[in-house]
């Protein structure tokens, strides 16, 4: 909320005439799709509805991607991560998550990636390149670190092959799906 009462109410930066509607928000993790009501109940109190199941959700802080919130009065830790277009990662319990929102206008086509081509798997920094342009390698071998949200993600070759481009070196930072190397099969 930007603004409480019974006048103006924002969701997620967009205003709301009723402030006693649910917003109603789609996304996808793995290959299920979820529909979540979100219905304020007073300051920083929401019942959030997931398929037949209903939660009491009260925001203690959020600040920094960084969430303190209680689900049915247990209390959580959450970490969000946008990345490009509609990807968000969250991590709670010691799990990642990748959800992706689910708009409702209908989705501009996407750019395809070369064959070979391996990606981000989330926004993140790049910590090691292990490769060279040129490069042989062969299944398994770990080609670069990158660190996203406080965790080292390790991108391996998923077959033998020989590396054809380098797109991102230490430091840099990447988004979700950005394309981070290319490489190509041997026979």
């Amino acid at each position: 909320y930007t603004e409480r009462g019974n006048k103006k109410v924002t969701v997620d930066g967009h205003w709301r005439n009723n402030p006693y509607r649910a917003a109603r928000e789609k996304f996808k993790h793995g290959s299920s799709e979820y529909e979540v009501l979100l219905t304020p109940k007073g300051d920083e109190l929401y019942e959030a509805q997931i398929g037949d199941k209903t939660y009491r959700a009260e925001v203690w802080s959020f600040e920094n991607g960084d969430m303190s919130l209680a689900l049915d009065g247990h209390r959580q830790w959450v970490s969000l991560v946008s990345g490009d277009q509609n990807d968000w990662w969250i991590h709670v319990g010691g799990q990642s998550y990748n959800l992706k929102w689910i708009s409702p206008l209908p989705e501009a086509g996407h750019k395809t990636a070369a064959e070979g081509s391996l990606h981000a798997p989330m926004p993140g920094q790049i910590r090691a390149v292990n490769i060279a342009v040129g490069q042989k390698v062969v299944a398994g071998d770990t080609l670069m670190i990158l660190e996203a949200m406080k965790m080292e993600h390790r991108i391996k070759a998923p077959y033998a092959g020989e590396v054809a481009a380098v797109n991102y070196q230490v430091g840099q930072q990447v988004q979700a799906d950005a394309i981070l190397l290319e490489l190509k099969a041997t026979e």
